[in-house]
């Protein structure tokens, strides 16, 4: 199987033409699913025929790969199913949904990419997808803002600097990695 094959915008809109076409995945279907297991195999489908030789539109290329990996499902899961189920509760004040959505989120991986690595560097991991989500709520809403004295671990962070007499802040934001003097 190529690498990074279904990793492309190309085939993965391939993927979701596939589950569309089939039926076999609508939002009748996602609602009724109460576990990880039961949403996983609703998403599991090979690539079609010709997307099985292609990673881009009319160019052929070595063999790809024909199911989406674990860890793409996973993603989608995170990013795609529990917030429709998690608003499509909300909207319709049903409160099992929101329930399920916060069920199934649980049962995920945790998300591994840039800003869980960088919270790994402070010895903060994710176990579970829901924590890799906080992180990364945490990231955007504080870090990248530059508000890391308004955020509980920028507090403690300054809080054990300033006990120590330490002149400078070390940021949390890695994008200023270095230091910044104090106000």
């Amino acid at each position: 199987m190529g690498k990074g094959c279904n990793r492309n915008p190309h085939s993965a809109f391939s993927f979701l033409a596939n589950m569309v076409y089939q039926r076999k995945t609508s939002l009748q279907s996602m609602l009724a699913c109460e576990s990880i297991k039961e949403v996983t195999r609703l998403l599991e489908v090979s690539a079609t025929p010709y997307w099985q030789m292609r990673s881009h539109f009319g160019a052929e290329s070595k063999t790809c790969a024909k199911r989406l990996s674990a860890e793409r499902l996973n993603l989608i899961v995170i990013n795609a199913v529990v917030p429709m189920l998690f608003a499509y509760g909300r909207y319709k004040g049903n409160e099992v949904y929101c329930d399920r959505a916060f069920d199934i989120i649980e049962q995920c991986q945790a998300e591994k990419n840039a800003i869980t690595k960088h919270w790994e560097q402070y010895d903060i991991k994710a176990d579970r997808a829901g924590d890799s989500q906080a992180l990364i709520q945490l990231q955007r809403e504080y870090c990248d803002k530059r508000q890391c004295l308004r955020c509980r671990f920028g507090l403690l962070h300054h809080q054990f600097l300033h006990q120590w007499h330490i002149p400078r802040l070390h940021l949390f934001c890695r994008r200023s990695m270095g230091t910044r003097e104090m106000e």
